[in-house]
C-alpha cells in the first residue's frame, strides 16, 4: 500500500524536495481544497451532551481547537468518541478507587474476590488508555503528535572543505 503524500503546504515548508512544479503545486492545492468541509463548527452528539464528563472534555477540546485551522465540521465523530472514550475511562478509575477504599476495610475472605475485580478493572483502564492515546495521536492532544507535525528547519551546513583551508587548489 503507498504511504499518503503530505500535505502540499507541509511539502513547501520542508523545501520543496522533490522540486514540485508550479502547475504541479497548484494541482495539488486545489484537490486537497476539495476534501475541506468548510464547516468550522462541530457539535457534541446526543450521547456526549447527557454525559457530564464528555461533555466538559467536549468543551475543553473546543476552546483548545478554536485556533487551529485545519480542525473542522469532518473531525466531529472522532472527537465526540475521544470524549465519550474519556468519560469511560474516568468512570472506571473512580470504581477502582472505591473498590481500593472498600478493600482496606474489607475481611480476608472478601479481599481475594475484590482483588480479582481489582485486576480486571485495572485491565479495562489499561485498554482505555491505549485507545485514548491512540486517538490522542489523531487529535494532537500529546506532545509527540504536535511535534511530528511540524516541520523542521534546515539547518545551514558549513563547507567540509572550508575549514581544512586548502588554499588556490
Amino acid at each position: 500500500m503507498p504511504r499518503p503524500a503530505k500535505p502540499v503546504e507541509l511539502h513547501l515548508l520542508n523545501g520543496n524536495k522533490r522540486h514540485l512544479t508550479k502547475e504541479e503545486i497548484a494541482a495539488r492545492r486545489k484537490q486537497e481544497a476539495k476534501l475541506n468541509s468548510g464547516v468550522k463548527r462541530y457539535k457534541p452528539s446526543d450521547q456526549v451532551k447527557v454525559d457530564a464528563v464528555a461533555l466538559a472534555m467536549f468543551k475543553r477540546l473546543q476552546r483548545l481547537y478554536k485556533s487551529i485551522e485545519f480542525i473542522e465540521g469532518l473531525d466531529e465523530n472522532i472527537i465526540n468518541r475521544y470524549c465519550l472514550l474519556h468519560s469511560e475511562w474516568a468512570g472506571l478509575r473512580d470504581m477502582r478507587n472505591d473498590l481500593a477504599a472498600q478493600y482496606i476495610k474489607a475481611e480476608a475472605d472478601e479481599k481475594m474476590a475484590m482483588s480479582e475485580m481489582m485486576l480486571e478493572l485495572d485491565k479495562r483502564i489499561d485498554k482505555k488508555a491505549d485507545l485514548m492515546l491512540k486517538l490522542e495521536d489523531r487529535l494532537f492532544l500529546n506532545p509527540v503528535a504536535r511535534v511530528k507535525n511540524v516541520p523542521k528547519k534546515e539547518k545551514e551546513q558549513a563547507n567540509p572543505l572550508a575549514d581544512k583551508g586548502f588554499g588556490n587548489v
